[in-house]
């Protein structure tokens, strides 16, 4: 049995072995959890027809146990080094960004018994997601969902707790929507990742904030196996 985690970057896991594919920005992205408006700069490598140029790479780590994913990440993030010889440094940015805040009414979310372990469970039928965390906190839910945005999604909500949430949504595509700071993003796809929200008293927002931005300084082209 596999796992992918990630978005368009995605580290695909087997058992022991990892393999991934893109560009030397996706693999960035891949080993440093990161979405493609958090990696700059960088050398604009194509191919000969001028398209991105891409590598295919597969990995087996040691032993027979399955391979966590901050693991695969590590294991990426240490084949940059050796053989990309990749540079980097880190900086924040101000940047359109989304806020996952609490509605006028208030939450309506279940808080999670003490103890509980937040092993995410997902169920695809008829193109609707039905992913449950049975103890999350509202910072790592709005990390979990991040992937459905075009922009950073920051936790604005205030609440400290840890909840058992439970979100039905279809997802078209990364959804993105044009407008002013501070007003509600409105869904155009029903049931949405916004609807799922708004049954738990939480809404998203337009606004400007800090995001971390991993900028590429220097990368050599590696060799093939």
């Amino acid at each position: 049995m596999g796992v992918q985690i990630g978005g368009p970057s995605a580290l695909h896991i087997s058992g022991n072995r990892l393999s991934t594919f893109g560009s030397l920005p996706m693999l960035v992205m891949a080993a440093y959890n990161r979405r493609l408006h958090q990696v700059s700069a960088g050398p604009e490598w194509t191919d000969g027809n001028g398209n991105p140029l891409v590598f295919d790479i597969q990995a087996k780590a040691e032993g027979d146990g399955v391979l966590a994913p901050e693991s695969a990440r590590q294991m990426l993030q240490t084949l940059l080094a050796d053989r990309f010889h990749l540079k980097f440094h880190v900086e924040t940015r101000e940047m359109p960004v989304y806020e996952l805040t609490v509605d006028k009414n208030g939450p309506k979310l279940k808080e999670a018994p003490p103890g509980t372990e937040n092993t995410a469970s997902t169920k695809f039928s008829k193109g609707i997601w039905k992913i449950r965390y049975p103890s999350v906190s509202m910072s790592g839910l709005a990390l979990n969902i991040a992937s459905n945005f075009d922009r950073p999604l920051l936790d604005k909500t205030g609440l400290s707790g840890t909840y058992d949430v439970t979100l039905e949504y279809r997802r078209p595509g990364v959804l993105s929507s044009v407008g002013e700071p501070g007003q509600p993003v409105n869904a155009q796809t029903e049931p949405s990742i916004f609807t799922a929200l708004q049954q738990l008293g939480l809404k998203v927002v337009r606004a400007k904030g800090p995001v971390e931005i991993t900028v590429i300084d220097r990368a050599e082209k590696p060799s093939e196996n």
